[in-house]
């Protein structure tokens, strides 16, 4: 007579895999594996984020640094260049900072579509309407 309660599928499975310590490790494994993955995909978007204000500040700074260079070499600089070298760096820092702000929001749609997407996958109750 064969006993098909939960605890007895449980139990045909472990014995199938192996014995119950290599059937909890590969739990262990897989579990691990998909933080891992989840963690990877949490990344990318901040160390694109990252990069972009690093590209920007940087691009900025050399053109400061450059302008005032140039300024500097043909005579001294005066306190209307300095101001509006001062406004020009503010400009694209702020430009630099919405740009930032944009691509966040994107992101943050993309990743909420995305959660949205693989609720909808895992729900069994949403599967079946």
């Amino acid at each position: 007579m064969a006993v098909n309660w939960d605890y007895a599928e449980l139990v045909r499975e472990v014995k199938a895999m192996g014995g119950p310590k290599i059937f909890i490790e590969t739990i262990e494994n897989h579990s691990f594996q998909d933080g891992q993955n989840a963690e990877k995909a949490r990344q990318n978007p901040r160390l694109v984020i990252a990069l972009g204000i690093g590209v920007l500040a940087t691009v900025g700074t050399q053109k400061l640094i450059s302008y005032i260079k140039v300024k500097r070499d043909k005579q001294k600089i005066s306190v209307a260049e300095v101001a509006e070298a001062e406004r020009i760096l503010i400009q694209q820092l702020e430009q630099a900072e919405q740009d930032v702000q944009e691509y966040l929001e994107q992101v943050l749609v993309e990743e909420t579509v995305t959660e949205q997407q693989d609720t909808a996958e895992d729900c069994p109750m949403c599967s079946q309407s």
